[in-house]
């Protein structure tokens, strides 16, 4: 099964968003979608500061297409796109895990 994470990735260090993604592989044993464009990512001392938000949503959400099931994980309320991603789930009716 293929899993799209719904994780908040802006404020945050590539290690942590990275940690998220094992932490869900390692759980459920899904293959998981990159949905982290780390070469696309802009950076400030270490932490994504994307310049170009919309665009990196847009390419992560095409992916949402493969997806068995899309888990959302950590606290998704300050997260614009995560907000984004869970509509976009619901309304394309995915099975949504939520994880804590």
């Amino acid at each position: 099964m293929k899993a799209y994470v719904c994780v908040p990735m802006n404020n945050r260090t590539e290690k942590d968003i990275l940690d998220d993604f094992k932490e869900v592989k390692d759980k459920y044993n899904y293959e998981i979608l990159n949905t982290f464009f780390k070469e696309e990512a802009t950076y400030t001392n270490g932490i994504v500061n994307d310049i170009k938000p919309i665009y990196l949503l847009g390419k992560a959400i095409s992916l949402m297409q493969e997806a068995d099931v899309v888990i959302i994980k950590g606290n998704i309320r300050k997260s614009r796109g995560c907000k984004v991603e869970k509509k976009v789930a619901k309304l394309y009716n995915k099975k949504i895990i939520r994880e804590r």
